[in-house]
């Protein structure tokens, strides 16, 4: 018999599911939301009447108290999984609590001073570990067998407990009577929670108990939240002991209020894990929506906030929680959305992997809270540590999905019988007899609807043979968890490209670039006027910028590879997106191919090593471009099946937050967003794609409302513009002139081809460019035969978002040349390698083409990168790193300068810096007695802060002068300008140094009584080599 339910079927056991889901956690959360309140009423009545150091010791026991208490509820959550193990647990906790207790008690006198706590406090944490312990076994019970009500008393009861006692306490014993009302409280909820457990049944354990995977599992869950209560506690732990009282007592004030938000939510993962089967679907969208419903609006409300506000609530000593506060719980809410998927990866038998992100959040956030010096510090250790968390568990969930559960239900056929899996009930069996043998498929359909099968020959539709679980699973076996063999063996390909990747990208062979050394000098400002930079200054949306800025504050480094770390990450994970985009869209072969070609493809290694926004938002718009095809891929299916898909809300998401953060990031990624937007309104017009046209709607009014803050800024950066007359960055593009050349004034065929070069091949010297470039009718030729080889939707739908603002620029140029350059449509990219991975997938026909072919494909990448990163006769190579170090082994004297050319090499030699004077070129007066050094030197160490004139200025007994860019006939002019004044000032060139595309003179002043003249000979050097000039000119 077959056993089969309808996509509307399976929607409507979903909406079940949720809805008794939404009513077990609106039922927690009232009673956490009466605890989170009443702790928070206490807290500020403790505030007002304990002294400034009392409350911060207070709130330092309390965080120990809670860590106490998390730490015993990371049990509860393995409980909540298999509720049996509250019997086995039960006597040695008990036994070992009190042990615990009687020690604590008895060394308290011996370990205050240790702690920074008093004897009284020290004892009261001794004896709060058997409620903790217990009140964590009950509670876990009463999760594992939705006894909500019951779950939900035991959190109403604490505060009460602390309000009756330890207010009562306070006039009397200060913070040591606070402290007893909180454990006479935990008390209290313990006797609450065994009242209402009596009489719990146990689930089935191999029916509905917890999932085997998630069951061996169990200590890797209960790691997992204990680690989750680490970051949640040892801010305030470690501000208590570094921090003087007034910065200890703030971080106390924005914990309590951080906290409150945090605890809001900490419940909602507890109701979620007992979730089994079909009903964990409907229960982690209703924990997903909860955790950040509640965040945001915590964070909304203490946004809100004035700093009065908080002077006349938690105290004026605490006025200072007001600029720290939104950010602190910002972190908290990060963390609560991050428990939820930490505890999908446990519930599905990821729990040891999720522990050890987990372990990463807490090295993290201690290593930069024993850094910091302030409350700024800790907030920032704090917000670091929790955002971390929430990226790399949404990065986890993709391998969190739930493991085929087996049927208990007896075979009713001898024969085989292959069937569709059926809707699965609550206890996870189907709700008929399944057969002897089942078929159990998954995998990818086409935008068509047709269902995956094996390939017939070479396309480009996703026909290839579906990756998923193998067909044949008999009944009652379980699908197996593939061993470390089996985890190589089906993602090995990607791995070893992984590891590749990363050591490609760690093999920096560049200086940092004119544009990377402004961002960094703009990151070194207030982020104000940062902000106030980028409006009147620069060309560019504040949202990388804003990333480097939060980098070089927290770390307070502006080494290379700190402000190369973000495209560095997201260089790396594109790696991984476009290995899931192409087994999602494709199959697996195509994913391998995919995984290899942006492991070594030139431009993704570049931009992942270039402290700028390109790598960010080549990952973001690969993100998007996935979204909108999952959304088509789903609407079409359904259209075909007949059933209601309108696509996943998670799509829809993922496709419009992933668009709008790439306009943060580049104001050129409008125009693929735009694309994007309007192929998804053509969708819509058709009539077979008009049910999604709701999802649409909300979705893009998601992203414009993402989008809209934006809107002043750029409006202001936009005024700046017209009126300075520019339309760019005063910067160089980093392109060589031959190769430009080609393209004359307007851009044409040759430009295009060597964007498209540069996209796939990378970026090289000027005469591999034109050589290249000459080939493009072929490129062409194959272009259309690619695009001739099986056309499915996705295909023509990536093909359509990479070309559309491509051909824009293409437009756009022949008004503005400059604009048409890869950097302005970085985006394509991604989807044009995508692309080419899937045409070489399916161009292959017998097995000596299938090897062939991805290999001749990665051999050229791997020859492109090659030149790219070595050549030393790239024109986007710029070595200031190498000239400046010679210019300071060849200083003999702190008042030597050093004059550059042209200006906007500033914030290079800022960051390089030489340890002397540096001046621009401009400032080279022929008509001063000594070429207008010491006026140049006094007017820069004026602006520095300190008053100085020429006279107190020594002449420079040697002058560098460096110069870049010299084959741009105006700089050149500019440089031998400086050099000839110099010389009729009575300096000669006594020896240069050429590195890649940097070169240096090193002049020295001629003794008194030298005669005749000097100057330097111009000589072509290997780079970095150094040698004595004789006379000559320039």
């Amino acid at each position: 018999m077959t056993v089969a339910a309808t996509p509307r079927a399976e929607a409507g056991t979903t909406r079940g599911h949720a809805g008794t889901a939404g009513r077990r956690q609106v039922a927690v959360l009232a009673g956490q939301l009466t605890a989170g309140v009443g702790n928070l009423v206490v807290s500020v009545l403790l505030a007002r009447l304990l002294l400034p150091g009392e409350y911060a010791s207070y709130t330092a026991f309390l965080g120990a108290y809670v860590l106490l208490h998390t730490v015993a509820s990371s049990v509860t959550a393995a409980i909540a999984l298999d509720p049996s193990l509250h019997g086995r647990l039960l006597r040695r906790a008990l036994l070992g609590s009190l042990a615990v207790a009687a020690l604590v008690v008895a060394a308290s006198p011996f370990v205050s001073g240790a702690v920074g706590l008093s004897t009284l406090l020290v004892a009261m944490l001794g004896l709060a570990a058997p409620s903790a312990v217990l009140l964590a076994l009950a509670r876990g019970r009463l999760y594992g067998t939705h006894r909500s009500t019951g779950a939900a008393l035991t959190l109403a009861t604490e505060p009460f407990g602390r309000a009756l006692v330890g207010l009562a306490l306070v006039p009397v014993l200060g913070d040591g009577g606070a402290a007893i009302g909180t454990v006479a409280a935990g008390y209290a909820a313990l006797t609450v929670a065994l009242v209402a457990g009596r009489g719990a049944t146990l689930p089935v354990a191999d029916g509905a108990g917890a999932p085997a995977a998630a069951r061996r599992g169990q200590w890797g869950t209960v790691l997992t939240f204990l680690l989750v209560a680490v970051v949640a506690a040892q801010d305030v732990l470690v501000a208590n002991k570094v921090l003087p009282g007034g910065e200890a007592g703030v971080v106390a004030a924005i914990s309590t209020i951080g906290g409150a938000a945090y605890f809001a939510t900490a419940t909602i993962p507890l109701v979620l894990m007992p979730s089994r089967g079909e009903a964990q679907r409907g229960s982690l969208l209703v924990a997903l929506g909860a955790a950040a419903g509640i965040s945001l609006a915590a964070l909304l409300v203490v946004a809100a906030i004035p700093a009065d506000g908080y002077a006349l609530v938690v105290g004026e000593a605490y006025r200072d929680a007001a600029t720290y506060a939104p950010a602190y719980v910002g972190a908290m809410a990060a963390l609560g959305v991050a428990k939820v998927l930490l505890a999908r990866l446990c519930m599905n038998g990821r729990a040891w992997a999720a522990a050890v992100l987990v372990a990463l959040g807490v090295v993290l956030q201690l290593a930069l809270l024993l850094r910091a010096t302030d409350a700024y510090g800790i907030v920032l250790a704090t917000f670091s540590a929790c955002l971390f968390l929430l990226l790399a568990t949404a990065a986890a969930s993709p391998f969190a999905r739930p493991f085929a559960r087996p049927s208990t239900s007896p075979s009713t056929s001898p024969g085989p019988v292959t069937a569709t899996v059926g809707a699965v009930g609550a206890a996870g069996t189907t709700s008929t007899p399944a057969p002897d043998t089942m078929t159990l498929t998954s995998g990818t359909t086409d935008l068509h609807g047709a269902a995956p099968g094996p390939s017939t020959g070479p396309s480009t539709s996703p026909t290839d043979t579906p990756t998923g679980t193998p067909t044949g699973t008999p009944t009652g076996t379980p699908a197996r968890r593939p061993g470390l063999r089996g985890l190589l063996a089906e993602h090995g390909v990607f791995l070893v490209a992984l590891a590749v990747g990363i050591t490609l990208r760690l093999l920096v062979t560049r200086s940092i670039w004119i544009d990377e050394a402004i961002s960094i000098s703009q990151a070194q400002m207030s982020y104000r006027g940062m902000i106030h930079d980028l409006a009147t200054a620069d060309v560019h949306p504040p949202g990388f910028h804003t990333i480097l800025w939060a980098l070089v504050h927290l770390t307070g480094s502006t080494q290379e590879y700190v402000v190369r770390l973000p495209s560095l990450v997201a260089g790396t994970a594109l790696i991984g997106v476009a290995y899931g985009f192409a087994r999602d869209m494709w199959d697996r072969r195509t994913a391998r191919i995919a995984a290899v070609v942006f492991a070594v493809a030139p431009v993704a290694v570049w931009y992942a090593q270039e402290a700028r926004m390109y790598a960010l938002w080549m990952l973001f718009a690969a993100l998007s471009a996935w979204g909108q095809v999952r959304v088509l891929r789903d609407v079409a299916r359904g259209e075909r099946e007949g059933s209601a898909g309108r696509g996943q809300w998670r799509d829809w998401l993922l496709f419009s937050v992933a668009g709008a953060i790439t306009v943060y990031l580049q104001w050129f990624a409008i125009l693929p967003v735009v694309t994007s937007q309007a192929l998804m309104l053509l969708f819509c017009l058709r009539r077979s794609f008009r049910r999604m046209t709701r999802r649409w709607v909300l979705s893009g009014l998601l992203a414009v409302a993402l989008v809209l803050p934006l809107v002043p800024f750029g409006l202001e950066q936009l005024g700046t513009v017209v009126a300075s007359g520019a339309g760019t960055a005063s910067t160089p593009s980093q392109v060589g002139a031959d190769a430009t050349s080609i393209s004359g004034e307007a851009p044409n065929v040759y430009a295009v081809i060597a964007n498209a070069i540069w996209a796939i091949w990378g970026y090289h010297a000027d005469n591999v460019m034109v050589m290249i470039a000459a080939l493009w009718p072929v490129v062409l030729i194959g272009a259309l035969l690619g695009l001739g080889r099986g056309r499915s939707r996705e295909v023509w739908v990536l093909a359509i978002v990479t070309m559309v603002p491509v051909a824009i620029l293409f437009v756009i140029g022949f008004e503005r040349r400059s604009l048409f350059e890869l950097r302005y449509f970085t985006a394509a990219v991604p989807l044009t390698l995508l692309l080419l991975s899937r045409i070489t997938a399916s161009w292959a026909r017998g097995p000596v083409v299938r090897v062939l072919l991805p290999s001749l494909l990665v051999g050229t990448l791997l020859l492109g990168l090659a030149d790219q990163q070595v050549n030393q006769s790239n024109p986007r190579t710029y070595d200031f790193s190498s000239a400046v170090s010679w210019v300071r082994s060849e200083s003999t004297s702190s008042n030597d300068v050093l004059v550059y050319d042209p200006i906007y090499l500033k914030d290079e030699m800022d960051y390089y810096s030489s340890g002397l004077a540096a001046i621009n070129g401009g400032k080279i007066d022929p008509d001063s007695d000594d070429a207008g050094l010491t006026e140049a030197v006094a007017a820069q160490e004026s602006g520095a802060g300190t008053a100085v004139s020429a006279a107190d200025v020594t002449t420079p007994h040697k002058v560098f002068v460096l110069g870049s860019f010299l084959t741009e006939k105006d700089v050149a002019a500019d440089v031998g300008s400086v050099l000839a004044t110099l010389k009729q000032h009575g300096y000669r060139v006594e020896d240069t140094y050429v590195s890649t595309n940097v070169r240096v003179w090193e002049l020295v002043r001629k003794a008194s009584g030298t005669t005749g003249q000097e100057t330097g000979a111009q000589t072509s050097q290997n780079s970095g080599q150094k040698t004595s000039s004789k006379e000559g000119s320039r």
